[in-house]
């Protein structure tokens, strides 16, 4: 309308209004909608794109309603401005945010974006940001996409922030439902700004997120528990990236489907504790809850080493199981995962398990997915095996799983990976 209003027939612009207030509006103003007070990406979409057309119409009472419905979005990401959700639903719900606080300060001069914890969620991207236009695939992510070009534009322009590396050049399909909000500010916003090489390290201690860089190779880890949104069984789990390709993997988001969002959730492949890089213990795996949560024991940098340690025993419900704390130790090309666990009997099976994208080979007491490579610690066996699983966008993908399986006494094993290059 505010493009085009010039240009429309007056019959038309009368049409497009009333059907604005009889499908937008009118049921806004009916009831409270249950978007409104969430704590993650659908209040950001639903009060962005209903408020930025409010704006439009010149609705004012419609966006005084939905300005609520931003703070609630805005309460559920901590200080440090994590996306629980994954990188690509920080480009859907932190992008609808901005582009109604844009719309918002072009209207009426209050200015959304001038907060501290917003400079932060803005900064997320480069900061949990891989190289070679990756990204851990926690929740339901994936691990390689284009950020709309827009959207970041504008934050590097008003915020100063990072803006990361992305696979390949600005692109209108950043977005496969091509959304006219991602588009439209894409045409309007993007510019040629700094790109940010990634530093060496990030942690953000609200999400429990570490991320460390050296020489062409990365790895990520989480803490976290088992009720986030696009929530998957993954306390614990890691990636590994060298060579411009994440090894050790986390596969992200599945296809959606009914039951994914119901009971059978747990179910799906992707989102099950079995294909996370994590610990079974006597066969199980980890159980859902806000309650079934890591406790950071240790995050600490020395020159280009980092230790990462989280107390994972609340996230099993094992009834042998006492105690399990896993500890990463990064530095140049090598990573040290350690797992204690505790039980309260003799010892207890474990299966270490260890996700890809790429086929393993194992041989003589080694595990090597391309350039990373595993000693397999003695009295340990390994096996692997492999599993078709839709993907985001419908595809068939083969997935590869290897498990290193014993029955241990209480205490710790150590777990060493060498990246080459």
């Amino acid at each position: 309308m505010r493009l085009l209003g010039g240009h429309v027939d007056a019959r038309v612009r009368a049409r497009v209004r009333a059907e604005v207030e009889r499908r937008v509006f009118a049921p806004l103003e009916a009831g409270t909608m249950w978007w409104e007070s969430a704590r993650h990406n659908w209040s950001a979409v639903c009060a962005g794109a209903a408020g930025a057309a409010a704006l439009a119409l010149g609705a004012d009472r419609v966006v005084a309603r939905l300005e609520g419905a931003m703070e609630a979005f805005l309460s559920g990401t901590g200080a440090d401005g994590a996306c629980l959700e994954g990188p690509d639903y920080w480009a859907y719900g932190f992008g609808y945010f901005v582009y109604f606080a844009e719309a918002l300060r072009e209207h009426t001069g209050e200015d959304l974006l001038d907060d501290p914890h917003v400079r932060e969620m803005a900064a997320y991207p480069a900061r949990v940001d891989l190289g070679d236009g990756t990204r851990p695939a926690f929740a339901d992510a994936q691990a390689r996409g284009v950020y709309p070009a827009g959207l970041l534009s504008r934050l590097s322009e008003r915020l100063g922030v990072p803006v990361p590396v992305t696979a390949g050049e600005p692109s209108f399909h950043d977005d496969p439902c091509y959304r006219w909000a991602h588009l439209s500010r894409t045409l309007w916003w993007a510019r040629e700004v700094p790109v940010a090489e990634p530093g060496p390290h990030t942690y953000l201690p609200d999400a429990g997120i570490v991320v460390a860089r050296s020489g062409g190779a990365a790895f990520a880890a989480k803490g976290g528990h088992n009720d986030e949104p696009h929530n998957h069984l993954d306390v614990g789990t890691f990636v590994l990236h060298a060579r411009g390709e994440t090894v050790l993997d986390d596969l992200g988001a599945p296809e959606y489907t009914r039951d994914y969002f119901r009971e059978g959730r747990y179910l799906v492949p992707q989102a099950s504790a079995e294909w996370h890089s994590i610990p079974l213990v006597e066969g199980r795996g980890q159980v859902p809850g806000p309650e079934r949560r890591a406790e950071v024991l240790e995050h600490a940098v020395d020159g280009d080493a980092v230790t990462f340690a989280l107390d994972l025993t609340a996230a099993y419900a094992v009834p042998c199981l006492e105690r399990l704390t896993r500890t990463f130790r990064w530095r140049p090309g090598r990573l040290e995962l350690t797992d204690a666990f505790g039980f309260t009997t003799r010892d207890a099976r474990v299966s270490e398990v260890f996700v890809s994208r790429r086929r393993p080979v194992l041989r003589d007491g080694r595990v090597a997915w391309g350039p990373v490579a595993l000693e397999v610690p003695a009295g340990w066996r390994a096996e692997a095996d492999e599993l078709a699983v839709r993907g985001h966008d419908g595809e068939q993908q083969t997935v590869h799983r290897v498990r290193l399986s014993a029955r241990v006494p209480s205490g710790a094993h150590r777990f060493t990976f060498t990246v080459d290059g």
